[in-house]
């Protein structure tokens, strides 16, 4: 029985580190600037407030990022309430 729990514990804790290994890897793979496509869906007009909100945004995520600068942006760290609180 413990032989069993064993097996199951190992499998268990494998696939977690494989699923949270893929969840990491994928999104910080994906080419593009996840701010300007997440700007561009709510098609700002003016260039000022344009590049106000996309520095504010790009500024929050160096500031909560543990990699420092040379990270890239990735898509997976925004969303619209961080748009929303950025304006």
């Amino acid at each position: 029985m413990r032989r069993y729990f064993a097996r199951k514990l190992i499998t268990y804790g494998i696939t977690f580190i494989a699923a949270v290994t893929i969840d990491w890897v994928i999104p910080h793979l994906m080419p593009g600037d996840p701010i300007k496509t997440l700007l561009a869906s709510i098609q700002i007009q003016d260039e000022r407030t344009y590049n106000a909100i996309y520095n504010s945004i790009a500024k929050g995520f160096r500031a909560t990022c543990r990699f420092g600068s040379s990270t890239t942006i990735s898509g997976s760290r925004f969303s619209t309430a961080t748009l929303a609180s950025a304006s």
